[in-house]
């Protein structure tokens, strides 16, 4: 199945050439991006659970598909496998907490690449509210999850969760 294990090897993506930490430069760069202030990206990368000595790459954020409910997605990557990780924070009487998080698949392998052989795992967020996952192909042009070409993932009110026939297929 999905034998992608996020080999976390962060040597070199640590910080930029000045010094300054990729995770702070990304943040003012998403900041001029989508038009809000730094200090308000800087809430979001913390209450996901990231400081700005974690050697991440702020991959996407977005936030505008899940407004609807309040939430935010916050997709970051490390390492030398672009390993992705998939937050979610909502914006809650004046503050912002984490509601959901997604690092590795039910069976357990990273949202990884494997080497050159693969593409990266890619994540965007639709205006209906849901959260998907593009998988990559291997070599060959196979799906690396048995054929399988996207994940959905869905709120059901408490969490984001795969939808029951992709959970099943994962797990065979």
């Amino acid at each position: 199945m999905a034998a992608f294990f996020c080999a976390l090897s962060l040597t070199g993506i640590n910080s930029g050439s000045n010094g300054e930490s990729y995770l702070k430069s990304d943040e003012a760069r998403w900041a001029k991006q989508l038009g809000v202030k730094q200090s308000y990206v800087r809430e979001i990368v913390k209450t996901a659970g990231f400081s700005e000595d974690d050697q991440v790459r702020i991959d996407d954020l977005d936030l505008r598909h899940l407004s609807v409910r309040k939430h935010i997605l916050l997709v970051t990557a490390a390492g030398e496998g672009h390993c992705l990780t998939l937050s979610v924070v909502a914006r809650k009487s004046g503050s912002i907490q984490k509601v959901w998080e997604l690092t590795e698949f039910p069976e357990g392998g990273g949202l990884c690449h494997d080497g050159a052989r693969t593409g990266n795992f890619e994540v965007r967020a639709t205006r209906s509210g849901v959260i998907i996952i593009d998988v990559p192909k291997d070599e060959n042009g196979n799906y690396v999850l048995d054929g399988i070409k996207h994940l959905v993932y869905k709120w059901n009110g408490e969490a984001y969760v795969l939808n029951e026939q992709q959970r099943r297929r994962l797990s065979q």
